[in-house]
């Protein structure tokens, strides 16, 4: 597969995984080459800190976590709405998809799953307190949602590709 191919032409015989970070200049050319070569599509969702300084958001004052299920949510919404809409187009029955998250030390699981099924819910009743975007509920089940290590998953592992690549692009 792609990770594989990656993985050979960066000479790697003993290692098994992708960490951006690690790969020095050449191989950062090669995966991000390899990921734009595949039929794929990519989604990034950015996040200027510099102009947030000083910003309070009041509602969420209890929730250290506010600020990642806020990213993910404008991911979502954008997700979902691409796999409704190309279901549409293609005239596909709708399917939902799986989402995995790379484990990290940042966002608390179980209160991300909790938030979207409090989202869900507000949408159901037309109650969402921000209106711009909605995630497609028909698209997402929240039953296939896991949490991972980054090394068990080539998808999470050129998910971290596709964001350090757009943040070097733009740092």
């Amino acid at each position: 597969g792609l990770k594989a191919k990656a993985l050979s032409k960066f000479g790697y015989t003993q290692r098994s995984d992708i960490h951006f970070k690690d790969l020095n200049a050449r191989r950062r050319f090669v995966v991000c080459d390899e990921v734009a070569n595949h039929d794929c599509r990519l989604f990034v969702v950015m996040s200027n800190k510099k102009n947030m300084q000083g910003y309070e958001n009041r509602r969420p004052l209890h929730d250290p976590d506010w600020f990642y299920k806020w990213v993910l949510r404008l991911l979502l919404e954008r997700v979902t709405r691409f796999c409704r809409r190309r279901a549409d187009r293609e005239n596909r029955a709708r399917r939902t998809m799986k989402m995995v998250l790379s484990r990290n030390g940042r966002l608390n699981y179980d209160r991300f799953k909790e938030y979207l099924s409090l989202l869900r819910e507000q949408s159901s009743l037309g109650t969402t307190f921000n209106k711009v975007g909605e995630i497609q509920w028909d698209v997402i089940d929240l039953d296939h949602f896991a949490a991972i290590d980054h090394k068990a998953e080539a998808g999470l592992q050129f998910a971290d590709v596709v964001a350090s690549a757009f943040y070097q692009a733009v740092a």
